[in-house]
This record gives structure tokens, C-alpha cells and sequence, in this order.
């Protein structure tokens, strides 16, 4: 089975974000990564003792594909996007519908599935959903190469700081 790492806001239990980050993953990436052989796998549902940083990062490099949430613009949500970019490796960009933001400049120009969670709404999704991944090239290195001066190689290093915290410095 492929692995298949989504990239959301999560927040404390119980808040706002996280009810809307289970229920994506429940309704929407679990029925469709099942469907097409992908273990759906989210951050704070590993069940091990390693460095949360770690897990997202070595995920966000190895995993065959990744789906990230750009709903809200959380700023560590779009730090993993630009990791997993500058990887040259597969990933899908979604966005709940509810949400209406212009997006940044560095992706306008990236497809963004629209999704919907409502009743109405989440069976298209997952048909939408499925198609991405479907028409996704896992054969190639560079799906979308945003660092063309690079092909097949990362310019990008991940530093982590002695107080835990860590930088990502372009080559």
C-alpha cells in the first residue's frame, strides 16, 4: 500500500480546526485513498514516541504522495507545501469551498481542489479527489517543478535550531 501524507491545520482537540481536519480526513482522504490503495496518514495520528518535527519532515520526503489543506493559509501548512515543492515530488492542493481567500502569489497559478463537505457536496469531492490522484504522474521526479534550475534535485535545506525550532534555507 502507498502512503499518502496530508498536510492540515490540526489544533487543540476539540477546537474549530481540528473537527474540520477530521472530518476531511474521515469523509473525504480516508474513502478515496482506501479506494485507489493509499494509507491516508496524518501527523498527530502516528502512535510511536519520535519528534513530531522529524515525523512531518521524513513524511513530507518519502510518502508517495501528499495532500495538503490550504484552508485558513496556516503558515506551518505552507512551509511543508514548500518543502514537499522543492522535493519535486507529487502532492495536491485543496481547499475547502467555505473558504473564500485569494490565493498566494507563489501558487496561484497551481490547480487547488475545491472541496465540500456538505451533503450535497462531498460525493463530487471524492470523485474529484480520486481524478487528481489518478492523473497524477508518480513516475516522474518533477510533477510541478517550481525550481526549474534544479530538475530532479531539492535546493532546499531543512536546519534545525537549537531551541527546537527549525528554518529552511534555499541552496
Amino acid at each position: 500500500m502507498r502512503k499518502c501524507f496530508f498536510v492540515t491545520p490540526i489544533g487543540d482537540k476539540g477546537s474549530k480546526v481540528r473537527i474540520h481536519s477530521d472530518q476531511v480526513l474521515r469523509h473525504l482522504l480516508k474513502p478515496v485513498c482506501s479506494e485507489l490503495d493509499f494509507d491516508p496518514i496524518r501527523v498527530d495520528k502516528i502512535a510511536k514516541t519520535s519528534v513530531l518535527t522529524d515525523d512531518i519532515f521524513n513524511h513530507l520526503k518519502d510518502d508517495d504522495l501528499v495532500i495538503v489543506d490550504i484552508t485558513d493559509h496556516n503558515p506551518n501548512v505552507f512551509l511543508e507545501l514548500g518543502y514537499r515543492m522543492g522535493l519535486g515530488r507529487p502532492y495536491i492542493i485543496i481547499q475547502d469551498c467555505e473558504y473564500k481567500a485569494n490565493y498566494p502569489f507563489d501558487i496561484s497559478n497551481i490547480r487547488i481542489m475545491s472541496y465540500s463537505l456538505d451533503l450535497d457536496g462531498i460525493e463530487t469531492s471524492k470523485s474529484e479527489l480520486s481524478s487528481f490522484i489518478k492523473n497524477t504522474d508518480f513516475s516522474s521526479l518533477n510533477t510541478i517543478n517550481v525550481f526549474p534550475d534544479v530538475p530532479g534535485e531539492s535546493n532546499l535545506e531543512v536546519i534545525r535550531e537549537p531551541d527546537g525550532g527549525i528554518s529552511i534555507n534555499v541552496k
